[in-house]
């Protein structure tokens, strides 16, 4: 797994491991939710 930070700028695609790892990194939930939310 590739751990580097990229900034997303535009349409591109968000990594679909990034919020699994804010989530195993203990990021809040209501916050990770609103992102799934955004993302979809």
């Amino acid at each position: 797994m590739d751990y580097t930070l990229r900034e997303v700028y535009g349409k591109y695609e968000v990594p679909k491991d990034a919020i699994r790892v804010a989530r195993l990194l203990g990021f809040d939930e209501e916050i990770l939710k609103l992102a799934e939310k955004y993302l979809n």
